[in-house]
């Protein structure tokens, strides 16, 4: 009887950046979460041939142990926080043909390695990329219907926080009202978001959202194009503002910001400042980098 462990996917049970350059969460010891590029993967095991020379039981160990694999992944991403409205799998508890859809995506994982053990059982790893298949799956192809919010409350152009109405503007000095656009200082435009949130107690999910103190939307489905989320994904997370910055996903003069809290009950959404909401869409009114996914938010160890 050939036998594997399908692990009981526990939704967090450890996030540690590789080489301090990617955040990747272990579920037991054959499940790992890469929520940098969106991609997870999983191992199976089959038992040993009962003669290691014969070629028919090497090609069957190795199909028990790819199923095996493909039946861990399956299990992980139901286990996977979706958004605010949960897990994948809790999403699509009441949806046949969700649950149809989520079992063929699983289908379509790509053995990445392939082991032969030393008593001449086979361990098969496999991985999946996840953004376009749970965008198929849980997206409506009209997303980024938002609107920008702005003002025309003048702000310093060094701290970025309103001017008082009472302090006269020095001479040469040209206040930034958001409302026109933000540009950094001395450039062009902002080319994507950094939202530093290593502080707080948030949770990675596919389809994250960031938003205001008041709780309204300032970065998500409203606020992206279908076909760029298909690709690269809602956010991708770092461990460190340093590995942030070095990824060519939010280009060279990225927005920095720093997240205030986590809110939802699933502690998914980051929220961030009224103040420095309306100067995310200042800068996305300059460019756009919110409709391409140009978002990093740094999650921390």
């Amino acid at each position: 009887m050939v036998s594997f462990s399908i692990l009981a996917v526990v939704l967090f049970l450890a996030s540690a950046p590789v080489n301090g350059q990617i955040v990747e969460q272990k579920i037991g010891d054959r499940v790992s979460i890469d929520w940098t590029n969106h991609i997870v993967r999983a191992a199976g095991v089959s038992v040993a041939p009962t003669d290691g020379h014969d070629r028919s039981q090497r090609i069957a160990a190795l199909e028990t142990a790819t199923n095996g694999a493909s039946a861990t992944l399956l299990q992980a991403m139901r286990g996977l926080l979706l958004s605010e409205k949960g897990t994948v799998g809790s999403v699509v508890a009441n949806d046949a043909a969700a649950r149809q859809d989520l079992v063929e995506l699983a289908q379509r994982f790509t053995i990445v390695d392939t082991r032969s053990m030393t008593d001449m059982s086979v361990e098969v790893e496999i991985e999946l990329p996840l953004s376009a298949g749970i965008a198929a799956i849980f997206v409506p192809q009209e997303t980024g219907q938002g609107r920008l919010r702005l003002d025309d409350i003048p702000r310093s152009p060094l701290s970025l926080l309103p001017w008082p109405e009472c302090r006269t503007v020095p001479k040469g000095v040209e206040l930034v009202i958001p409302s026109t656009g933000l540009r950094p200082y001395g450039g062009k435009h902002y080319t994507g978001l950094i939202v530093d949130a290593s502080r707080l107690d948030s949770q990675p999910a596919l389809l994250a959202s960031i938003v205001d103190e008041e709780g309204r939307e300032v970065f998500g489905l409203n606020y992206v194009e279908y076909d760029n989320l298909v690709r690269t994904g809602m956010i991708s997370y770092r461990p460190t503002l340093a590995s942030a910055h070095s990824d060519a996903r939010i280009g060279a003069e990225p927005l920095v910001v720093c997240g205030l809290s986590a809110s939802g009950k699933k502690s998914t959404q980051i929220v961030v400042s009224n103040n420095d909401a309306v100067l995310i869409h200042a800068a996305a009114k300059t460019m756009n980098f919110m409709k391409t996914c140009k978002v990093i938010v740094v999650r921390g160890q």
